[in-house]
């Protein structure tokens, strides 16, 4: 190596020694700031009377967040709130994550400052508010311990017909409510309970005549029995207190069955004074106020459900006053009773009796069809008092 060369590696080997401490000090400083920068702001540091409250990034959140907060305020407590006048601020320094640039976040912090006001929870029914809670625990327990209290042996299911919800609000200490009002409110919410019970249908009695008993003589050739269905209903309750129960599902179990009992023949045309069912079928739709098609009618006897051809009896002794076919009614025989009553026999397939025949109790005077108005075969039977129709029912024997 030259001696210019080895003269020029010292000069620079000096200058760098003699420099070193500068530029590290610069480094230093220079990475220390760009560290500070990037951790740490000029934040605005919000006190309420003298109270540290929150600190903001900018004027701009502040004051959104006052204004929003001031009315909020004057809203909870039900007269105008003035917080601006309590404000003050200072500049600061502060880690980034504590300077707020969310305007709501401030809100809820002045809210947290503000004596008589409180962190609760809104109690909402099917989205409307009927008041706050502030122990959210005891109202969730009491929200379980009513739907609780509709649950029985029989119940499947039970749930609340509302939407019941708590959610995260700010409210007035003062009218917090306490745990006997949210009791009163849930108590009012109705609930809806799925219930299946096991019902016994009940069987009916029939009267057959015989010619080898005498009079004022009867005899049991069939006991009757009682059906058995398992039913499952919705069941609507308020305050505690069946409102409604409507049948979802019925399953038979067990058909009832008819007693038969056979009786002595009265003499043509006179009454016993009590009526038999006049044919044996299912009941499926009773007197008065019932849904058709199309709005509803006023069913005025009851509808008893057989196949065609099954026979139809006299309910009772009495003479044969129609037996003919009306509108609507399609064939259809009347009797006259001694103590005034008339019985309606619809729908006949087939009429056995004229007008002014006299009939005994128990004697065939038709046979079940469809004709007329009629959706099925079934036998549409009638009784009415001074020309009125009444409900056959109370009248049969059940």
């Amino acid at each position: 190596m030259s001696n210019h060369h080895y003269a020029n590696i010292k000069r620079i080997g000096s200058y760098i020694t003699r420099h070193i401490p500068h530029i590290a000090v610069f480094a230093i400083i220079l990475v220390g700031s760009v560290l500070f920068f990037n951790n740490y702001t000029l934040a605005i540091s919000v006190e309420l009377d003298d109270r540290p409250v929150a600190q903001v990034d900018s004027q701009d959140v502040l004051d959104a967040a006052v204004d929003t907060a001031q009315a909020g305020i004057s809203d909870i407590l039900g007269y105008d709130y003035d917080i601006k006048g309590r404000i003050s601020t200072k500049s600061t320094i502060v880690k980034n994550s504590d300077a707020s640039s969310d305007a709501q976040s401030v809100v809820e912090d002045i809210y947290d400052s503000i004596d008589g006001i409180d962190k609760q929870y809104a109690l909402l029914v099917d989205g409307e508010e009927v008041g706050c809670v502030s122990d959210l625990e005891q109202t969730d327990e009491l929200i379980s311990h009513q739907l609780d209290s509709y649950s029985s042996d029989i119940t499947l299911s039970a749930e609340y017909a509302a939407d019941i919800e708590l959610d995260s609000t700010y409210a007035s200490v003062e009218n917090s409510m306490d745990s006997e009002e949210v009791a009163s409110v849930i108590a009012s919410v109705p609930v809806e309970a799925v219930e299946e019970v096991t019902v016994q249908t009940p069987y009916r009695i029939m009267y057959i005549c015989s010619d080898t008993l005498s009079p004022g003589e009867f005899e049991v050739s069939q006991a009757g029995v009682k059906g058995e269905s398992t039913v499952t209903e919705l069941v609507t309750y308020s305050g505690g207190t069946e409102q409604k129960r409507e049948t979802i599902n019925e399953t038979v179990v067990s058909e009832p069955v008819t007693e038969i009992i056979s009786v002595s023949p009265s003499q043509p045309g006179s009454s016993t004074g009590s009526f038999m069912w006049p044919v044996d079928g299912t009941l499926n739709s009773t007197f008065g106020n019932r849904s058709v098609s199309v709005g509803s009618s006023n069913h005025k006897g009851i509808d008893i459900c057989c196949p065609s051809g099954t026979p139809i009896y006299a309910a009772d002794g009495g003479e044969v006053i129609f037996a003919s076919t009306m509108s609507g009614y399609g064939n259809l025989v009347q009797i006259q009773h001694e103590n005034g009553s008339v019985t309606y026999y619809a729908h006949c397939s087939s009429i056995d009796v004229s007008q002014g025949d006299l009939v005994s109790q128990g004697e065939k005077i038709a046979s079940v069809g469809m004709t007329g108005t009629a959706s099925g075969y079934h036998l549409h039977f009638e009784v009415r008092l001074n020309g009125e129709p009444v409900d056959p029912l109370p009248y049969l024997p059940q």
